[in-house]
């Protein structure tokens, strides 16, 4: 079982390795070991979150939003705090492959279009009918959901392997901290 769950770290911590081929196992191995949490876990994030199950945080992100009335340039546009909260925020239910397929095949910035009834409000507290909206959210940070779900396998397979061990780069972190504290103290005694 060790082994399962070092080939898990290894494809965690490989770039070549696409996201739903590591969900896929991870799942494999989490029913194996019987771990339900990470089971049900890698699932929903294999086949996409439904919209009665609770997003995790990760998946909350901050979106921008552009307006613009006729033919005139797209500018940002500001709202109140009340309106702020829920426009500007995007819940991402797609599945980390379809993300990541997603981001393969798209520019700096990815649309998230609103609901007929979103832009109806946005139109009368805007006070123009004319006025057209738009929703993006930065290429970083969707990059960042699919950087979170593999930090997130190989901290879970790492912890099944060394339960009260460091992960490998922080304790290699650590000590390189501890190398450059001696390195200063030593040029400032020399100094």
């Amino acid at each position: 079982m060790k082994t399962l769950f070092n080939d898990v770290m290894l494809e965690a911590s490989s770039p070549h390795c696409k996201v739903a081929h590591l969900l896929w196992s991870t799942h494999r191995v989490a029913e194996q070991a019987t771990d339900r949490k990470i089971a049900e876990w890698s699932a929903q994030e294999l086949t996409g979150y439904a919209p009665a199950v609770p997003l995790p945080e990760y998946r909350q992100l901050q979106a921008r939003i552009w307006s613009r009335s006729g033919a005139s340039d797209w500018i940002p546009l500001q709202l109140p705090a009340p309106l702020a909260a829920r426009f500007f925020s995007v819940s991402v239910t797609d599945s980390a492959g379809a993300l990541a397929d997603l981001l393969d095949k798209s520019g700096v910035k990815i649309e998230f279009p609103f609901t007929a009834e979103e832009i109806a409000e946005l139109r009368f507290h805007g006070k123009d009918p004319s006025l057209e909206f738009t929703r993006y959210v930065s290429r970083g940070k969707l990059e960042g959901v699919l950087r979170h779900v593999r930090h997130y396998v190989r901290e879970w397979a790492f912890r099944q392997v060394d339960p009260t061990g460091v992960l490998p780069e922080k304790a290699a972190v650590q000590k390189r901290g501890t190398l450059w504290q001696h390195f200063f103290r030593w040029r400032t005694e020399k100094a």
